[in-house]
């Protein structure tokens, strides 16, 4: 299997994870990076759901 970068059922349990082991800054950053790929490779926000793991805002910069 291997890793898609925009798959963002991959991207949250991946964030959840990074939470659980006391390291929200690697979640955050992975959400980051996920807006921008899916900003600029399909034009659309990442699920809300993604957003609300990291605190980030749903809709942003």
């Amino acid at each position: 299997m291997s890793w898609e970068p925009l798959d963002e059922p991959s991207h949250l349990l991946l964030m959840r994870a990074f939470v659980e082991i006391g390291a929200p800054s690697r979640a955050t950053e992975l959400f980051r990076d996920l807006r921008r790929r899916l900003r600029r490779e399909l034009g659309v926000e990442p699920a809300p759901e993604l957003a609300a793991v990291t605190g980030q805002p749903a809709y942003g910069s």
